[in-house]
């Protein structure tokens, strides 16, 4: 009975992700820019203890800066040269100080705040430690002026040594992060999904932000698309603007990062999925009732855990090989995805790791359920 319980809550999920990624498969061809001025921007970069790197970020935004566009920096909680070495780029500083209200959330409220006082028509949130590949803005205010709705960029991370100089499981890392901020929003863009915000790289009409109130939370990003989408803005996903940032090198800074993510999806899947999809299905709105069901799909180690755990018992009993269909369907598309999209980051002689890298999450799975992370905590990069 527990297993039939299991498979069938895996079911879904497990069957829900191969079809994005089967409907991203077929490789997007290059878009044109759409011809035309884009409206005045604000840029909003909030940032927190990030002098190595802030000014590289900057110089990313503001070779794309029209006349008219605004740079903010939130400079939060900050006990280095953040501030100054933003002032000294040429952009708007807001230094910030709060010893409990500490995080990502609070340091954009405290913008958007500052902004308030003569609203843009769109905001763009750029984190602190990225980068943009060229016509990023551009692409971003023409699909967010498009759809008039949220929107996100294609935010990808890379390991800081790629190829066979880099550790395998830091290989695995950057192409299942390609997969899910890349290939997933690219095949919920080809479903008719809305697209899950990814923390950077968000763009904004200025209507949809006035119309919820931002909370903090480990998963700020998720949070905020899910808020959104329930005010009846659901976020749309811009293939074409590119946003990179690279992993912690270090492997406590490694671990924090992936904590934090791992259970801010975990908390917000566990706590908030369900609800979200009643109200969505209740009010019959298709696209938040679409981003409310892909976050009932848990992170892709634990979904690949799972399966494995509830495929363990139809190998052995005749009588339960339907499970065998979909636990088997999401290795196969995944391998097929990798064949497409992954073979330039990820040697075949490179796969084994994808197990090492499986397992090495165990323990911050484990973690969730008795020692969960509450407080947000910086990610120590060097």
């Amino acid at each position: 009975m527990i297993w039939l319980l299991l498979t069938s809550l895996l079911a879904l999920p497990v069957l829900l992700l191969c079809a994005q990624l089967l409907a991203a498969l077929p490789p997007r061809r290059p878009g044109v820019l759409p011809a035309g001025a884009r409206p005045p921007l604000a840029i909003l970069v909030p940032a927190h203890n990030e002098a190595a790197g802030i000014a590289i970020t900057l110089a990313s935004i503001q070779r794309q800066l029209m006349p008219d566009d605004r740079l903010l920096v939130v400079a939060d909680n900050c006990d280095d040269h953040t501030a100054a070495i933003a002032r000294a780029a040429g952009a708007s500083v807001i230094e910030r100080c709060h010893a409990q209200q500490r995080g990502k959330a609070y340091a954009l409220a405290c913008g958007l705040q500052w902004l308030a006082q003569a609203p843009p028509a769109i905001v763009v949130c750029i984190d602190a430690d990225c980068t943009l590949d060229d016509d990023a803005l551009n692409w971003l205010a023409h699909r967010c002026t498009a759809t008039n709705r949220p929107a996100q960029a294609r935010y990808l991370m890379h390991t800081r040594q790629p190829g066979y100089a880099a550790a395998p499981q830091r290989l695995v890392a950057e192409f299942a992060w390609r997969v899910k901020n890349g290939l997933r929003a690219l095949g919920r863009e080809r479903l008719g999904m809305a697209c899950q915000l990814t923390g950077s790289g968000m763009v904004f009409p200025w209507r949809a932000l006035r119309a919820i109130q931002l909370q903090h939370h480990l998963a700020e990003d998720l949070a905020l698309g899910l808020a959104l989408a329930a005010a009846g803005n659901a976020p749309v996903y811009c293939h074409e603007a590119v946003i990179h940032s690279s992993f912690a090198d270090n492997a406590d800074g490694a671990n924090a990062q992936r904590t934090r993510w791992e259970h801010g999806h975990l908390h917000l899947l566990t706590r908030h999925a369900l609800r979200h999809l009643y109200t969505a299905l209740r009010r019959r709105d298709w696209r938040y009732a679409s981003l409310a069901m892909d976050l009932c799909i848990p992170p892709l180690s634990i979904l690949l855990m799972l399966a494995a755990a509830a495929a363990l018992p139809a190998w052995l009993h005749a009588g339960a090989t339907p499970w065998l269909l979909p636990a088997a369907l999401l290795p196969l598309t995944l391998l097929a995805t990798w064949a497409i999209h992954g073979r330039d980051l990820l040697p075949v002689t490179r796969l084994l790791a994808v197990a090492a890298y499986v397992l090495a999450k165990l323990p911050i799975y484990l973690r969730f359920l008795g020692r969960r992370q509450r407080d947000w905590i910086r990610t120590d990069r060097d």
